[in-house]
C-alpha cells in the first residue's frame, strides 16, 4: 500500500475496553509500513470516554512521524445492526446460531440480564426491518410497551420477531466530545451511513451529515470556514490521491456546491455542480448523469 502511495482505511478491532490497544496497533502499522492510514468512525462511545481521548493523544504525538487520519460524523447515534446488542458469547457462528440463542430460556434470560437501557428503550430507534417496514422509525420503547414488556424483553422480541435482520439507530455517542474532537487537525467528516431505497426510513446520518457539520462550524464557532471547507474537500481528495479534484483552481473538474447559511432554518445546499454539469437547482436534482467514478491517480 505504501509503494503504490495508496491508502489503508481501517475499522478499529475494539471501540471499548480495548480501544487504545486498537489505536497503538493502527499507529504501529502507519509508522512500519510509511502508509497512509484512515480510521474509520473514531467515534466517543458513552462509558469509554477516557480511554477516548487518551487515544486521541496517542494520535496527536504520532502525528509527526506517521500520517494518520479518521473521521467521524456529527451525530450522537450509531447505526447498528439488532445482533451488536448480545453479549460477545452470543454474538457467535452467524445468524441461525445467534436466534438459537435468542430463543433459549437459559440463554435469554442471561442476555437480558446483561442489558440495560437507560432511557427505557427510546434511545433506540429502528432504522431498517425488511419486510416489517411499518416498524420502521419507531424506537424500542414504543415497540416494547405495545407488547406489555420492558426494552431488554421488546429487544429479544424485536430480534425475533424480524429474525435479526433489523438495523437500529443507538444514542451511545458522546456529543459533546464529538464537538470537540472535529476540530482536531486530523479529523475527516464521513456519514458511514446506508444509502437506503426512496421511501425507506432515513436517519440524519444518511441526509444531514455535512450540512450537520457546516451548522457546527457556524453556530458554535468550531474552527474557521476555510479549515471546515477543507475538511470536506481538499484534504480527502489529496489523501486519497484524487486527482484535479478538491480544489477551486483552474483546469481541476468544477465539483462545486453553493450553499446559504441562516439562524433559523441553519445549513441548505442551493446549487450542485458535478464535473461542471449543473446538476441540482435550488435544492432539486435536475442531471443526474454527469458523474465518474473515482480512481486514485
Amino acid at each position: 500500500t505504501a509503494r503504490q502511495g495508496a491508502l489503508y482505511a481501517t475499522h478499529l478491532r475494539d471501540e471499548g475496553h480495548g480501544l487504545l490497544v486498537s489505536i497503538k496497533e493502527t499507529i504501529d502499522i502507519a509508522q512500519e509500513t510509511k502508509s497512509k492510514v484512515l480510521i474509520n468512525h473514531l467515534r466517543p462511545l458513552i462509558g469509554f470516554e477516557l480511554e477516548y481521548n487518551k487515544g486521541i493523544q496517542m494520535l496527536s504525538e504520532s502525528m509527526q512521524d506517521a500520517s494518520i487520519y479518521f473521521d467521524l460524523y456529527p451525530f450522537r447515534m450509531s447505526h447498528v445492526p439488532l445482533y451488536n446488542f448480545l453479549p460477545n458469547w452470543a454474538q457467535n457462528g452467524g445468524i441461525e446460531i445467534m436466534l438459537q440463542n435468542v430463543k433459549n430460556k437459559s440463554n435469554r434470560a442471561q442476555i437480558i440480564s446483561s442489558l440495560h437501557f437507560k432511557e427505557g428503550g427510546r434511545e433506540v430507534t429502528i432504522a431498517s426491518a425488511p419486510r416489517f417496514e411499518y416498524l420502521e422509525g419507531k424506537t424500542l420503547k414504543e415497540f416494547a410497551l405495545k407488547r406489555n414488556e420492558s426494552a431488554e424483553e421488546g429487544l429479544l422480541q424485536l430480534m425475533e420477531f424480524t429474525s435479526l435482520k433489523c438495523t437500529v439507530l443507538y444514542e451511545n455517542i458522546d456529543y459533546e466530545l464529538v464537538k470537540k474532537t472535529l476540530s482536531h487537525d486530523r479529523a475527516l467528516l464521513s456519514s458511514n451511513a446506508g444509502s437506503l431505497p426512496l421511501g425507506k426510513f432515513k436517519s440524519e446520518r444518511s441526509t444531514k451529515t455535512f450540512t450537520k457539520f457546516l451548522d457546527l462550524v457556524s453556530r458554535d464557532k468550531l474552527m474557521s470556514i476555510e479549515v471546515a471547507i477543507a475538511k470536506l474537500t481538499s484534504t480527502p481528495a489529496s489523501l486519497y490521491g484524487l486527482k484535479n479534484r478538491g480544489f477551486l483552481k483552474e483546469g481541476m473538474k468544477a465539483d462545486l456546491i453553493i450553499f446559504s447559511f441562516d439562524e433559523k432554518t441553519g445549513t441548505e445546499i442551493q446549487h450542485v455542480f458535478v464535473n461542471g454539469i449543473h446538476s441540482v437547482e435550488n435544492n432539486v436534482l435536475i442531471e443526474g448523469q454527469s458523474g465518474e467514478i473515482l480512481r486514485r491517480a
